[in-house]
Parts: structure tokens; sequence; C-alpha cells
């Protein structure tokens, strides 16, 4: 019995493919070949935006701190907000695991074994929490402004927006903390001066930040920033450590 094609109509030999319908499964597959090359495109394109406004930020936040964090603190810059929180967050506790491994003896390689400082043990599973922890805190700070500022006070705030805020001077506190980690083999005492300078400016950026891009009233800026920083200072050092801990 005589096969047609189903498409266009054509008489097949036994076993033949017409070609229309192989056309079709080549175009499928061009199609698909051009929609994978076009999503790779636009993660790379997206990267290479998130690293040139990361290049900009730590720029800014040393040149002019607060026009950097009004212009950048945005909502649509939240996810890029988390991976600065996060780099820096890392850098955080690999400071803090060589200091601790520097001012001990009983040390090995970094991250998978233990050590003790002072009766304090630290493994890879302890610094996983001292990451947790620290993210954790910059959410409640977040959090916390935006509750204050969106429930207390009526006011339109958004908490990608103040994770941006956060986010941008960290740019800072990053290149800090990576000098603090090779003032450990040079000068503790230095290092202890840079990283409170880095503390201060961290914070009064941060509440210069939130005050120039909010629109809650002025007068009750430093009650809400103080009230959210003792917070989240509860959150990080007594609750997270006795849930982790």
């Amino acid at each position: 019995m005589a096969k047609f094609c189903t498409k266009c109509g054509r008489k097949l030999e036994e076993g033949e493919v017409c070609e229309c319908t192989k056309e079709k499964k080549e175009k499928g597959l061009k199609e698909e070949k051009k929609e994978e090359t076009i999503e790779k495109k636009e993660v790379t394109s997206l990267a290479n935006d998130w690293l040139e406004t990361y290049i900009a930020m730590t720029k800014g936040i040393l040149e002019k701190p607060i026009t950097t964090i009004k212009k950048y603190a945005k909502k649509e810059n939240a996810i890029l907000s988390w991976i600065i929180l996060g780099i820096n967050s890392f850098f955080t506790v690999l400071f803090l695991y060589l200091f601790v491994k520097e001012t001990t003896s009983n040390v090995s390689g970094f991250p998978f074994n233990d050590f003790t400082y002072s009766g304090y043990s630290m493994d890879f599973e302890t610094v996983l929490k001292i990451f947790l922890t620290i993210m954790v805190g910059y959410a409640s700070m977040a959090g916390l402004l935006t509750f204050i500022g969106g429930i207390l006070w009526k006011k339109e705030v958004n908490f990608n927006q103040i994770i941006s805020v956060l986010a941008i001077p960290s740019t800072f506190t990053i290149l800090t903390t990576l000098l603090s980690i090779l003032l450990i083999y040079l000068s503790t005492k230095l290092m202890g001066i840079v990283l409170l300078i880095s503390l201060i400016l961290y914070l009064s950026n941060i509440y210069h930040g939130w005050m120039s891009t909010t629109t809650v009233d002025e007068n009750k800026i430093s009650y809400s920033y103080t009230g959210a920083l003792v917070l989240t200072l509860f959150v990080v050092t007594v609750l997270m450590p006795k849930l982790l801990f």
C-alpha cells in the first residue's frame, strides 16, 4: 500500500522520510540552538553589567559615598546587592578564621580541620554558621528598617532598596577586610585601627545613605536607625548563636 506524506502529500517509498519533515526538524534544531545562544549572551551580558556596576560602586563609595548610594540604591540591584553582601560575609569569615589561626598553635589547613583558640572550637560547620549569621544580620537590618519605615511611620519603604543601601558601602568594607587579612601577619594594632575606621565609615554611610533614599521624616531617622541597629545586634550576637551553636 502506497504511503504519502501527511504534510505535503508527496508519495513516499518504504521507510522514506519526506524532505519537508526533515527541513522542519532541522529548522527546529536551528531555532533551539539560536535560543541557547541568545540565553548565553544574555547571561554573559548580565554578568558584565554586574561587574561594571560593582566596580562603579566601589570607585564611587571611595570618592562620593552618599551620591553613589543614592544612584545605585534601587530595588533592581537587589540580586547584585545580595551577591556583594555574600562576598563581604565570606571575607569576614575568612578574616576571623585566619586571625584565630594566626593566634593559635594547634592549627591545620582551612577549612576542613578543627582548631581551638581559648577553648573555642571552630570547624567548617562553624564557618558556615558564622557566614549564615552575618547574612541573617543583613536581612534583619533591612527587614527592621522596612518595618519601622513602612509600618510604624507609614511611609513607602522597599526592602530590596534597603538591601542595596546596606550592600553598596560593603564594597569598601570588602577592601578593608582584605587589608586587615594582610595586616594579621604584619601589625595587629594597625589591623585593629583599620577595622575600627571601616566599621565607623560603614555605619555612617548606611545612616546617611538611608536618610538620602527614604521618605521617612528626617527627625525620626536617628531613632529608627538606632533601634534597627540595636535589634540587629541582638539577633546576630544573641539569638542566632543560641539557634545555631
